[in-house]
């Protein structure tokens, strides 16, 4: 089954600090999952991916810095990272100011081996719900879905 992570919350600072909150995410979710420890750039090619060293924080920030500098617009987004095998691991995306000035949302597009893992363990989608809202809390809201089930069940 597919499935999707996303939370938007009231950013508390810029961008880059924001990211500073992504980064200590991606630290805390880390431990829960196999295809959650090791986070790569996103890359134009499978073996440039294959080559590309673990992201470091400076690696993000500096990749947030550079993105929100070209951007014509105060709203941005990008999918800097992903996490798992590569073709079939968990992607990256963030975006700030959308859809509304001093907004921030992450979406984790759930790859082959988590969502195998969400399927089989309630406890695993709550550990990744809770840490997640720990992290971006005030203000936060966030769903974890599977394609196959709505989100807001209709009776």
């Amino acid at each position: 089954m597919r499935w999707d992570f996303s939370l938007r919350w009231r950013a508390l600072g810029d961008p880059v600090s924001e990211g500073r909150r992504v980064w200590e995410w991606i630290q805390q979710i880390r431990p829960l999952h196999p295809s959650l420890d090791l986070w790569r750039p996103t890359a134009d090619s499978p073996q440039e991916a294959e080559q590309s060293p673990p992201i470091t924080q400076d690696y993000l920030l500096h990749l947030i810095h550079g993105v929100q500098a070209i951007s014509d617009d105060p709203d941005f987004g990008l999918t800097p990272a992903f996490s798992g095998q590569i073709d079939q691991g968990n992607k990256l995306m963030l975006s700030f100011n959308m859809p509304n000035p001093g907004d921030a949302s992450v979406d984790l597009m759930v790859g082959e081996a988590l969502g195998a893992a969400l399927d089989a363990s309630e406890d695993l989608a709550d550990a990744l719900m809770h840490t997640t809202a720990s992290i971006f809390t005030p203000g936060a809201i966030g769903a974890l879905t599977r394609e196959d089930i709505p989100a807001t069940p209709t009776p």
